[in-house]
């Protein structure tokens, strides 16, 4: 993020062991300071290395006209790109949210574009991209059973039930009923392996 005192990206990880008061790691990163508006980040292990790689999704603003996943190796203490590639995906904005996990076939996780607002079909949805393929395909493209979301909503992917099979869960942070945050419950059964265009 923007205004770091090593005009880098840093990464800080607090102790779940501590209730999140000790910061066991504090990382100044290889990549240059970023900004909500333009980047999106994810932890995933991307080359089965046994450590968590940093996914830098850069929205727009690229070279390469589509939204670009840059990835960190979390062997070098997040100095080194293993991958930096352009995607099938034309740039994107605020109107995305980004997550990993896995859902097409092949070793490499996938990434999940979730295009919350300004779709003809008036529904949240969800567009995987194949790691096999460095996101140069698309595993899955589908509307999603939510209405449009936006700013108010995050997403994350996780295997909800331990199924196997990646849920996407929305999070509503403000402009509820209940004046507190809001958890939906997550959309299971994404068929991954289904494609549409």
């Amino acid at each position: 993020m923007s205004g770091t005192s090593s005009n880098r990206t840093d990464v800080w990880v607090l102790s779940g062991a501590s209730g999140f008061q000790k910061i066991t790691r504090k990382v100044e990163t290889g990549h240059l300071e970023t900004s909500a508006a333009q980047f999106d980040f994810a932890l995933v292990e991307w080359n089965a290395d046994g450590t968590l790689d940093l996914v830098v999704i850069r929205k727009n603003g690229t070279g390469s006209n589509s939204t670009e996943v840059h990835i960190l190796s979390g062997a070098s203490n997040f100095q080194k790109f293993i991958l930096q590639t352009g995607t099938v995906l034309p740039e994107t904005d605020e109107t995305f949210s980004f997550g990993t996990g896995k859902c097409g076939t092949g070793c490499k996780p996938d990434l999940f574009a979730i295009k919350k607002s300004k779709i003809s079909t008036n529904r949240t949805e969800v567009h995987v991209l194949s790691g096999a393929s460095g996101s140069q395909d698309y595993v899955l493209q589908k509307g999603t059973a939510l209405e449009e979301t936006g700013a108010m909503h995050d997403f994350l992917v996780a295997d909800w039930n331990a199924d196997r099979c990646p849920g996407l869960i929305a999070v509503r942070k403000s402009d509820s009923t209940s004046k507190s945050t809001d958890g939906h419950q997550p959309i299971r059964n994404l068929s991954c392996t289904k494609k549409r265009h």
